[in-house]
């Protein structure tokens, strides 16, 4: 069964289901008040259907957060497209480099932290920037690409990634020392990094662009990579 059709046939027997569900919990009723009016049946037919409605969607959110904690790397693998370019495999000692470590990982990882960001979440991010920077932009009109680093960005990486917070965070420093990403400050305990910018293209789209790029200092840098060295 391809995957669009296996996709339909379930969301189509979730919608069954709960169907069925709201059409058993109001024949209860229906019966329970078969002696009152259309008005007063519905007064409780509307909490029976709300009640299902929730406990159905909080099962589906169960679920998710089940199959996501029992199978990370799989799921986060899906959005890591970004990395590695051609110019990376093309350099031999480079490319060990990514064999020996997870180079790639990590920066795909961090790249869809925020990649495809818009509206508040996206103004949220720039207050941050904006806030930690002086309102400083890349080229003075780019706006900057940021994520923190808390404790829950190390428990989902951690998952994702099959690294410590240790080893996380000696990625992250190395990559500081690199200049692919750059430690701009901290609120609180956590620490906020950037790790490039948004251009706005003609449709309106937003499009992330990272700091890494094929340039002599990148390319020193991923082929003397060891962040045992830090």
């Amino acid at each position: 069964m391809e995957k669009d059709t296996w996709e339909a046939a379930l969301h189509e027997k979730l919608i069954e289901a709960l169907h069925q569900k709201i059409a058993e919990e109001e024949g209860i009723i229906k019966n329970e008040y078969s002696g009152n009016n259309q008005e007063v049946i519905e007064h409780f037919l509307f909490p029976a259907r709300r009640n299902v409605i929730k406990g159905f969607c909080d099962t589906l959110t169960s679920v998710v957060e089940a199959v996501i904690e029992q199978y990370p790397n799989e799921y986060y693998w899906r959005y890591k497209t970004h990395y590695p370019h051609a110019w990376m495999t093309n350099d031999n000692r480079i490319n060990a480099k990514l064999k020996d470590f997870k180079i790639v990982e990590v920066l795909n990882y961090l790249f869809e932290i925020n990649h495809g960001i818009k509206g508040d979440d996206f103004k949220v991010m720039t207050a941050l920037a904006d806030r930690l920077t002086d309102k400083k932009k890349h080229n003075n009109k780019h706006a900057y690409s940021v994520f923190v680093v808390n404790k829950q960005f190390y428990e989902k990486a951690m998952k994702a990634l099959s690294l410590t917070q240790r080893t996380l965070q000696k990625y992250l420093q190395t990559f500081c020392d690199a200049g692919i990403i750059s430690a701009i400050g901290r609120i609180g305990n956590e620490a906020v990094y950037c790790d490039g910018f948004f251009v706005a293209m003609r449709d309106g789209k937003l499009r992330k662009f990272h700091f890494l790029k094929n340039e002599p200092e990148y390319r020193k840098a991923l082929r003397n990579f060891n962040y045992n060295s830090g």
